[in-house]
């Protein structure tokens, strides 16, 4: 007896299997990649919130997840907020005008990490370190209100990392600046866990925050993750740094 024949496929239902296919490829693309840089975000603006609030009301435990340890620094929090706004906003598919201002608070953190850095490069006193709150904490605390060195080197790249997520051709730059800041905020991190005096002490630099270090693999990490959506939708949105 002769096998049967499958019945033919009507070209209705042919249509209906493709539509279903790219369904399942944009829930792929749009799924992970893009809701976690934004979830990121938050966490992010929320806790840098938070430790502004410990500033304002002069409460140590929203400054520091560990007593005793250095406490994370009113501009760092400034700089994590801005880069968490700019996160949400370009985690989705802003227009134009939310697009730039996005990578202007960016940038403006960018420009935080280098001014930073040049006062202790230089040795100058810009103040902008207690622009905000006077810094009363006593662990490792030489320079007041200044963020560690390592943080604003997080921030220049992250900044520039952010900045650069609508380009194309710039896609080196998120990787690269994305890499770098885990790898900073992880070795600090790592430094808490070995107890590491040469991490969490002022040994050689003074320190990032526990709580800091937290948030800087976590601002990487949505900006690695924003990068790749923007990779696999296989465009970009122009940006400033198209010409």
């Amino acid at each position: 007896m002769a096998p049967h024949a499958p019945p033919p496929v009507s070209r209705q239902e042919m249509e209906l299997s493709r539509t279903n296919g790219e369904t399942h490829s944009n829930f792929s693309v749009l799924g992970m990649p893009g809701a976690f840089p934004r979830f990121a975000a938050v966490v992010i603006a929320l806790s840098a919130l938070s430790v502004l609030i410990g500033w304002a009301f002069d409460l140590p435990l929203l400054r520091s997840v560990l007593p005793g340890a250095v406490e994370m620094k009113a501009n760092t929090a400034v700089g994590l907020l801005l880069d968490g706004v700019a996160l949400f906003m370009l985690g989705g598919q802003p227009k134009p005008p939310a697009r730039h201002f996005a990578q202007a608070l960016s940038l403006a953190v960018t420009m935080l990490g280098i001014a930073t850095l040049a006062q202790y490069a230089y040795g100058w006193q810009l103040g902008i370190d207690e622009a905000l709150f006077w810094d009363t904490a006593n662990a490792y605390n030489v320079h007041r209100g200044r963020m560690s060195p390592y943080t604003a080197g997080a921030f220049f790249a992250a900044g520039l990392a952010l900045a650069a997520l609508s380009s194309k051709r710039l896609r080196f730059v998120v990787w690269a600046g994305g890499t770098l800041v885990i790898a900073i905020g992880a070795t600090s991190a790592l430094g808490y866990l070995w107890n590491a005096r040469e991490l969490v002490t002022d040994r050689i630099v003074p320190p990032v925050a526990l709580n800091t270090a937290l948030l800087l693999m976590l601002l990487a990490s949505g900006t690695l993750f924003a990068g790749r959506r923007a990779m696999e939708l296989g465009r970009a949105p122009r940006s400033l740094f198209h010409r």
